[in-house]
């Protein structure tokens, strides 16, 4: 836009700022005030309600929307009561999928980022979750393919309505931590550290890795019926937690 008002209009200039405003005011009057049919899978309050008041979860929402979009549907869902955290894209906090925005997410309940469950339908959103040491819950009823998630998610549910149930699963689950004071992973690596040859950035480093590790780890807890995920931080260390619940099991 501004490329052509130089070429053609360039008195217009000086008041660029003013036309900014004119057009946000215009489009958020349009698409945010006027917008009521947002669509949605479950009831959202209800979940929310009982994440919060049976769970104990916080609830918040990290967006590219600005606050007064995203403000504007959670009212229309009649749901903003229950998010004490905005993630928006209003210019004074880092955008996703910058990982500091988890942090900040975690700073402000007092936990740390890898006790932060983040909850998306995109592989970027797996991306930011891991950019921030969080445990990414990949949701298959949104805008995501299950191929292209499962190598990305640390946890695959069908719907949001099932996050209730996913966290009853949890309770109780014995889980072991390795963890290293070592060089760490790079962020962009973390997704695809199972995938059998991936050696990433150190293993290109220092030519000796073989990318088959963690891949042996991952098929041999996935044969188990248990769950193995990673989160690192370049320069601080690396994680890997080892759900060892033991499961039922009824020979047929």
């Amino acid at each position: 836009i501004w490329n052509f008002l130089k070429e053609e209009h360039p008195e217009l200039l000086p008041k660029k700022q003013e036309l900014l405003g004119k057009v946000q005011n215009e489009f958020y009057t349009e698409v945010v005030e006027k917008r009521r049919d947002y669509p949605v899978f479950t009831e959202v309050k209800e979940l929310f309600r009982k994440l919060t008041e049976e769970y104990g979860v916080k609830v918040g929402l990290a967006t590219t929307d600005t606050y007064a979009s995203a403000r504007a549907c959670m009212d229309c869902l009649d749901a903003s009561g229950y998010v004490t955290f905005w993630g928006t894209d209003d210019g004074t906090l880092p955008v996703k999928p910058d990982g500091k925005l988890v942090e900040l997410a975690a700073e402000s309940w007092h936990i740390k980022p890898e006790e932060l469950l983040m909850v998306g339908d995109t592989p970027n959103d797996m991306r930011f979750a891991h950019n921030g040491h969080a445990f990414a819950i990949g949701v298959l009823s949104g805008t995501g393919k299950i191929h292209h998630m499962e190598c990305v998610a640390d946890d695959l549910i069908e719907s949001v309505a099932e996050l209730p149930a996913w966290l009853e699963e949890k309770r109780g689950r014995e889980c072991l931590v390795i963890e290293d004071n070592g060089i760490g992973i790079q962020a962009e690596d973390l997704p695809r550290v199972f995938e059998k040859g991936f050696t990433g950035y150190n293993g290109r480093a220092d030519k000796k890795s073989t990318g088959i590790g963690l891949y042996l780890c991952k098929k041999i807890m996935d044969k188990m019926g248990h769950k193995i995920w990673i989160d690192s931080e370049v320069g601080k260390g690396t994680r890997v937690y080892l759900e060892l619940t033991r499961q039922e099991w009824n020979p047929e």
